[in-house]
């Protein structure tokens, strides 16, 4: 019999103890676990990286009903982190303890002022999204935990792209080559980028040299900061650009790069920067269309403009597979800020399919342009109620849309009582075919009859003309109608 190697967790414990490395403050992290176990590895990976967990698993009613005052007197000190740990089997009285968590939101995000990973199946974290929403709104991007990866057909065209540029890179190094060096040293951080193998990035970046001046450099730097969620730094590094005597393509890049930080840090300031220089792009890109498309692209990701990068869509379609695929991808982010997710699902699986069905999809450049657009793109759905393979969003959506469930937080803030009480009002057609008739005013009623009567009077005086007969007859009928008529 052939015995596996055991299952190894290295790589999404990693990812999450970088975004406790990154946070300053407090920060819901969701951690979708397939099981206790799992969460329980996971604490203890983190303390063995100097990020003592304080730790919650509430297994009773008691237990789940002091949830709130146990994370408010939870101190996890400089460094530390706070877990709560659900499972798949929860007690009924779960709601009314998510209930007094979203209640005391703000206070215990005052108290901890760590992150607080929020640990559990699909089914926890959804029923977390629906009992406590003012809570749940203020996650960070979700993580998922999932054993290290062994299938050499899905990681094949990407390590052999690395292997390649490995390759290339020493030979440049041997031949004190520096154009190729730096060329080289950008595709091989471009493709560790994309696997995430962040730490082998950054170390082959610092090795340098990096030349002064070199706007692909810089801007592979930025993306490398921006994946680690280093905003500071990828600021820093957007500060030094542009420069004089930049390529057009350069200039729309830059001005993407801002257009995309500004939206990351939500920030009004860096969105006006982000416009005039992708403003300026557009003005200096002249006759090269694909530098005019990815300005577009930058002011649509400024202004989430749909219209904008439909434009610059129509415009790519001109240029190359490769940019097309770029703007689709930008444009799938800017219809899941707009709460369009179906359509920026329907981008985002195709990408993901004409990705993995070829190594050659576009230039090096592009296809690393596409995997950072297509982060943005899930991480926008995560966020919403979009479906998102790292998180359990399609759980989320399946479960409101089956119920046709559309809450506002200040509503559902109330409990899961109110909410329901709303959702089942009859709606106004309902109401209307259930009331019963209401006649006409006894006013209108009394003229009606009046009226009626005189213009049977008139038809019996005319009696011996059969027109007018019949004109009175109908016009006193049509007031008896008025004096019957249904005004509901």
């Amino acid at each position: 019999m052939k015995i596996g190697r055991p299952r190894t967790y290295d790589h999404a414990f990693g990812a999450v103890e970088r975004v406790i490395a990154l946070t300053d403050g407090f920060a819901l992290v969701p951690v979708e676990v397939d099981g206790p176990d799992l969460a329980h590895a996971l604490v203890a990976h983190l303390g063995r990286c100097g990020h003592p967990c304080v730790v919650f698993e509430p297994l009773d009613e008691a237990s789940w009903g002091r949830l709130a005052a146990d994370l408010l007197a939870a101190a996890p000190g400089e460094r530390g982190v706070v877990a709560v740990i659900g499972r798949h089997e929860l007690p009924s009285t779960t709601g009314a303890g998510l209930r007094l968590v979203n209640q005391r939101r703000d206070s215990i995000a005052a108290a901890i002022q760590r992150p607080l990973l929020w640990c559990g199946p699909p089914s926890f974290l959804a029923l977390t999204w629906e009992r406590a929403p003012d809570f749940w709104s203020v996650r960070t991007v979700g993580q998922k935990i999932e054993p290290d990866t062994t299938d050499d057909r899905a990681s094949s065209s990407e390590s052999a792209a690395t292997s390649k540029y490995r390759s290339l890179l020493e030979d440049a190094r041997s031949q004190r080559d520096t154009d190729r060096e730096t060329n080289f040293r950008t595709r091989l951080v471009q493709n560790l980028i994309h696997e995430d193998k962040l730490d082998e990035a950054e170390r082959i970046a610092r090795e340098g040299p990096w030349p002064e001046g070199d706007v692909d450099a810089e801007l592979t730097r930025f993306a490398l900061a921006s994946k680690r969620q280093d905003f500071v730094e990828a600021e820093r590094i957007l500060g030094t650009l542009p420069r004089p005597g930049m390529r057009p393509d350069q200039a729309a890049e830059i001005a993407l790069a801002h257009a995309v930080l500004a939206e990351k840090r939500d920030s009004p300031e860096l969105r006006a920067l982000a416009r005039r220089v992708a403003h300026d792009a557009l003005e200096s890109s002249g006759n090269d269309a694909q530098a005019r498309t990815l300005a577009l692209v930058a002011l649509g990701r400024a202004d989430r403009s749909v219209k904008a990068l439909h434009s610059a869509l129509d415009k790519a379609k001109g240029v190359s597979p490769g940019l097309v695929a770029i703007v689709r991808a930008h444009l799938a982010v800017v219809l899941a800020e707009n709460h369009e997710s179906q359509a920026a699902r329907h981008h985002v699986k195709e990408l993901d399919e004409a990705l993995a069905a070829t190594e050659s999809f576009g230039t090096p450049a592009e296809r690393a342009m596409l995997v950072t657009a297509l982060d943005d793109a899930k991480h926008a759905l995560a966020r919403g109620l979009g479906e998102h393979d790292a998180s359990p969003m399609q759980t989320i959506a399946s479960r409101l849309g089956s119920a046709g469930v559309r809450e506002s937080r200040a509503e559902t803030s109330k409990g899961s009582a109110v909410a329901s009480a709303r959702d089942e009002r009859p709606t106004l057609e309902t109401r209307v075919a259930a009331a019963p008739p209401r006649r006409a005013p006894a006013r209108v009623q009394v003229v009606s009859w009046i009226s009626a009567a005189l213009f049977f009077y008139m038809a019996y005086r005319f009696h011996e003309s059969p027109l007018a007969v019949a004109v009175f007859t109908l016009v006193a009928i049509a007031w008896l109608w008025v004096a019957r008529a249904d005004t509901r």
